[in-house]
């Protein structure tokens, strides 16, 4: 419908009138899904943003090919927010060449929206342009915006390269001045991503007790905002801490749960990452059997793997 609808109205000579109002509607759209984003549960906002995906996308190709950053900015972060809840990285992932080409042409907070776009897969980014640099970048962006809490999370993106670096004295420098920024007053959404971001930083360096710690208040925080996919969420980031600790127990008490859930829900790319850590604590804790033969169906696994776009792989080895 949408390319029957596009070929009349380029023959009547309205598609560029038409596709700068849809491109108008979106930018407005967009600019109220990243609000909600924080302020709504994961499954109350998805039900409402989730179905305008195509025309977020649509306005987002029109906004590249004509060159209008406000709107591409805008499009593409709504749109990264949408593939992150699916689990998703690959259309995220195409978009980063894009965005790049917009944010010259860009004020600031769009330049600020378009580095989000392009650092939130890290090894995505092409190779002329450093990983560090876009980091960075982003970090300066917001700061000359002046969004306390973007800046908190530009900055533990930051830490989180430096931590997997091994430098870790640049690590701590972003990790205290996280800290400074810090506002209570934050919703319950941003408080457990300021939570989830620095128990990431903690796993890269290493520091299992501070991983859990901060996933455990995560976990608090989910369940307070009652938002069930998030509390699912943190609940396999807590048994990521638990396997970095060696507590093979409540790996195993954690995940055992989760892999009904997800496969009864069909979220691969969750089962994925589920299964990953069930796999390994089984044969750490002796059980090659189970290792080998995890309680779901391979082809599950093997989409999951291949949906989310990172550890899934990780699984085979250990279980040979």
């Amino acid at each position: 419908m949408r390319t029957f609808a596009t070929e009349k109205l380029t023959v009547h000579g309205d598609a560029s009138t038409t596709a700068q109002d849809h491109g108008s509607a979106m930018r407005r759209l967009g600019a109220e899904a990243e609000r909600a984003f924080w302020l709504s549960t994961s499954a109350v906002w998805l039900n409402r943003y989730a179905p305008e995906y195509p025309d977020l996308q649509a306005a987002f190709d029109y906004a590249v090919a004509n060159q209008n950053p406000d709107v591409g900015a805008v499009c593409g972060e709504a749109l990264l927010l949408i593939d992150l809840h699916h689990g998703i990285s690959a259309p995220s992932r195409r978009r980063i060449d894009a965005a790049l080409s917009l944010i010259p042409l860009a004020g600031p907070e769009a330049q600020a929206r378009l580095w989000n776009c392009t650092t939130q897969w890290l090894n995505a980014i092409p190779g002329r342009l450093s990983r560090l640099d876009a980091v960075n970048s982003r970090v300066v962006a917001w700061q000359r915006v002046g969004d306390a809490f973007q800046i908190h999370r530009a900055l533990g993106l930051l830490a989180g390269k430096e931590a997997r670096s091994g430098t870790f004295d640049a690590t701590a420098t972003a990790l205290a001045a996280m800290r400074a920024i810090e506002d209570p007053r934050w919703s319950l959404r941003q408080r457990w991503e300021s939570a989830w971001c620095f128990g990431e930083v903690c796993s890269f360096r290493g520091d299992a007790t501070g991983f859990a710690d901060a996933y455990r208040q995560a976990l608090a925080i989910a369940e307070e905002a009652g938002d069930d996919d998030l509390a699912l969420s943190t609940r396999i980031g807590l048994a990521e801490a638990a396997l970095m600790s060696g507590d093979i127990d409540t790996v195993l008490t954690l995940t055992r749960p989760l892999i009904e859930q997800f496969r009864v829900g069909a979220d691969a790319s969750r089962l994925a990452a589920v299964l990953h850590r069930f796999c390994a604590a089984s044969v750490l804790a002796g059980d090659v059997a189970s290792g080998n033969h995890p309680p779901a169906k391979p082809g599950a696994f093997v989409m999951g793997a291949a949906r989310s776009g990172w550890e899934g792989s990780l699984t085979r080895p250990l279980t040979l």
